[in-house]
């Protein structure tokens, strides 16, 4: 049986902008300013969670002060927002998709791992703020992605039926993510993940320009 999708939700990096190298740049540069040797390529470990939990994630396998967790979460996350005004640009699709949505009168939310001025400062970017008529952060949720807090969170928000739900994700943590919350899912596959990974998405597309909005009318 085709489920009723009732509204759309985003998550933000990697699939409304192109803003998966902006972490990957901004965490390496920042971890090896305080003497932590992690690279770009290695950041691709933490993708989809939290900065605060990125963070812990490398405490576990290097010698990371207390004192210093919060200057580095700051600190990176400032980079990422002057790295998406210097250079932010929506992935392919990302402006045609809203406007087919809205114009069949979907409602939209967005609910990403990233803080809620990072979010801000993306849609802004774009001028797309107000099709959004629900916006959630996971750093307001006790967990992260994979955990389906942010989802359930954002649901309740549009006062939509989980199960009713269509999301966008483009993480391994983002789709079980959206799994875990009972809401169908499609992936947008990039370079920075294996497509294998993503087999637990109701679907798999190459970019935003694939998604039909027959899929779910």
């Amino acid at each position: 049986m085709k489920r009723k999708i009732k509204a759309v939700i985003f998550d933000l990096d990697g699939v409304l902008i192109d803003s998966e190298v902006f972490w990957q740049i901004s965490e390496s540069t920042i971890f090896n300013q305080f003497g932590l040797p992690i690279t770009e390529e290695m950041t691709k470990q933490t993708m989809g969670l939290r900065v605060d939990e990125v963070i812990e994630y490398w405490s576990k396998k290097f010698d990371i002060k207390n004192e210093d967790k919060l200057k580095m979460e700051e600190s990176i996350q400032k980079e990422v927002i002057s790295l998406i005004n210097k250079k932010g640009k929506p992935l392919p699709g990302t402006l045609k998709v809203i406007n087919e949505l809205v114009n069949q009168n979907f409602p939209l939310a967005i609910a990403s791992s990233s803080s809620l001025k990072i979010i801000k400062a993306s849609i802004k970017k774009f001028g797309i703020e107000k099709y959004f008529s629900v916006i959630c952060s996971a750093e307001n949720e006790q967990f992260g992605k994979p955990h389906p807090a942010v989802y359930l969170s954002c649901a309740k928000k549009l006062n939509v039926n989980p199960n009713n739900c269509l999301v966008f994700e483009d993480s391994v943590n983002g789709v079980r993510s959206a799994k875990a919350a009972n809401m169908m899912c499609y992936a947008i596959a990039s370079n920075h993940v294996n497509k294998n990974k993503l087999s637990q998405a109701d679907r798999i597309l190459t970019s935003l320009n694939e998604f039909s909005i027959k899929d779910i009318i």
